[in-house]
């Protein structure tokens, strides 16, 4: 069984989870490991953790558990949300649009795949793309380079953040109460597990799941063992 025990410095009482590993009731503090400034959304890949800032730029930096400076890899314009899916980078823009990019450490053009409508948070997960939208709704689409039609499958209300742990979908709403879900593509429940306040994007790697605080520009992450 995998079990959180580590979180917010806010701290979290955690409950305990069905699916899809179980979450041991616990008091849980998070760990600092860094600054992450102006952050739009967050996404993780291959080792890395990638950001969109304020400014409408893509950075990246090590998954370390420690202070290291950001890399600025390109520009990533109007961007309300970002996510990652096999080696490729995928934004959906306040003009509605999808656009992907591979996960490459140097400028280059993003390619228009479609559309994205009204879309607060995404995540990726099985090859599929999961996106959370204002109206409090949960869609799927494959992460293949042409324009889909997105699958409604079920509700995520008020997400403002959201990534993917291996078997479950993990969102953090506008009051800071961090969710979880199978990544399935029919309408099941969400679990609370605890809270993260000002929390504007979250990410998972090898494990470890890390959150940035739009607040005082921390980056902090605990782990699942």
């Amino acid at each position: 069984m995998k079990i959180l025990r580590s979180l917010m410095s806010v701290g979290l009482l955690a409950s305990i989870l069905i699916f899809p590993f179980k979450v041991e009731a616990q008091t849980i503090t998070g760990q600092r490991i860094g600054h992450a400034n102006s952050v739009i959304s967050m996404t993780a890949s291959n080792g890395y953790l990638y950001v969109v800032t304020e400014d409408n730029k893509l950075w990246l930096r090590p998954a370390e558990p420690y202070d290291i400076n950001w890399q600025h890899i390109g520009h990533a314009n109007n961007v309300t949300a970002l996510a990652a899916v096999d080696r490729k980078l995928y934004v959906a823009t306040r003009d509605n649009k999808l656009w992907t990019r591979p996960t490459v450490r140097h400028e280059v053009d993003w390619t228009y795949i479609g559309h994205a409508n009204g879309i607060v948070a995404m995540a990726g997960a099985n090859g599929k793309l999961f996106a959370a939208t204002r109206d409090n709704k949960l869609w799927v689409r494959d992460a293949v380079n042409q324009n889909l039609n997105w699958q409604h499958i079920g509700h995520a209300n008020n997400l403002r953040a959201m990534g993917a742990y291996e078997g479950a979908l993990v969102g953090v709403d506008e009051s800071g109460t961090i969710w979880i879900r199978k990544p399935v593509p029919f309408n099941t429940n969400w679990r609370s597990i605890g809270t993260a306040r000002n929390t504007v994007g979250i990410a998972s790697l090898r494990g470890d799941i890390f959150y940035v605080n739009g607040t005082d520009n921390s980056l902090s992450m605990f782990d699942l063992e």
